[in-house]
């Protein structure tokens, strides 16, 4: 994963570059460069070939000029990763832009946050917790904070609200991403992946070990939720099955009370993350008039927030339910170094 910067001086020129401060004006020839360009070169070869190539000397490469003629524009790989992050986040339309009441902001939000990671999956490979701080993802945090002053929650648990919606979208962008890889790299599909180990479920499983996991055969996944388990013919072995093309890999099904989600295949391109199904547990003020329209996520840790003290006890429950369709995802970014 990459770091931050090394310093305090580092931290100040990068901020100055994001928010346009302290530029000197030009005099003598004109550049023969622009930040813009440095930027976009630097993303686009993050997009295709990861975080791990985006280097001073391989953008220069790209550009035709020397890598140190880059240092007159940025000062290094930590202020360029900032610059790409926030451009990449101007992408994301406001999330109080959106039609609909606050649940529904904030599933597309989800969605749009998903989209993302998609188009630029190295912002996983990018620390969470350290955000670039740059205009773009400001106004973005701030117009999903409007979103969320409509459930009438405190301000800290607004904070808390949009930090699990956050870790969850990511997270399974995350796991999205790494099953893809998988794949490709062993050349197995989930579902080969447990058709090799379909004698498990006959000569190892013992029921009366694990009667919860029994009971619950054959419509709960293989321990894992990348697969979705069916039973055999005989009905003591679970086998993988995909489920039909279009559906997202992360849409939370419910069966029986069991949780469950589909196999990902890293052949078809990754729709939208899940309507989500979570509880989100909020501060001890009760909140009365809360909308129920169908739930979505969305968002980032704001920089500086303090997490719930451990063993604190948990207020009101706000169910964050499941939803029917949903337009496309647009786009949205993250956090940086």
């Amino acid at each position: 994963m990459e770091s931050g910067h090394s310093g305090e001086a580092s931290a100040v020129r990068g901020l100055e570059l994001l928010w346009g401060l302290g530029e000197r004006p030009n005099r003598g020839r004109r550049p023969a460069l622009t930040l813009d360009q440095i930027v976009r070169t630097a993303i686009g070869i993050a997009d295709v070939t990861g975080l791990a190539a985006v280097s001073m000397r391989r953008v220069a490469e790209r550009l035709g000029c020397t890598t140190m003629s880059l240092y007159r524009y940025v000062p290094g790989k930590a202020e360029l990763l900032d610059l790409m992050t926030d451009a990449v986040m101007g992408e994301v339309p406001p999330a109080d832009a959106a039609p609909g009441d606050w649940r529904t902001r904030l599933e597309l939000s989800a969605r749009a946050d998903w989209g993302l990671y998609q188009r630029h999956p190295w912002i996983l490979r990018l620390p969470a917790g350290r955000p670039a701080l740059g205009p773009h993802g400001f106004a973005w945090y701030e117009s999903v904070l409007r979103v969320l002053t409509a459930t009438g929650l405190p301000p800290a648990a607004l904070v808390h609200v949009f930090d699990l919606v956050d870790a969850y979208v990511r997270g399974a962008a995350r796991d999205a991403l790494d099953a893809a890889a998988v794949e490709r790299h062993s050349g197995l599909t989930d579902e080969q992946w447990w058709a090799a180990r379909a004698h498990f479920w006959d000569a190892v499983f013992v029921p009366a070990r694990y009667p919860v996991v029994a009971s619950l055969a054959p419509r709960v996944p293989c321990v894992t939720p990348a697969t979705v388990a069916s039973s055999s013919a005989s009905g003591s072995c679970w086998t993988a099955s995909r489920r039909s093309s279009g559906t997202s890999p992360m849409a939370v099904t419910k069966h029986q009370g069991v949780t469950k989600s589909p196999v990902r295949s890293a052949a078809t391109p990754s729709p939208a993350p899940l309507p989500l199904a979570a509880h989100v547990p909020t501060a001890p003020t009760p909140v009365a008039n809360v909308p129920t329209a169908p739930a979505g996520p969305a968002l980032r840790r704001k920089p500086g927030a303090e997490s719930p003290a451990r063993g604190s006890k948990a207020g009101p429950v706000i169910s964050i339910t499941e939803s029917s369709a949903f337009p496309s995802p647009s786009p949205r970014l993250r956090s940086s170094p």
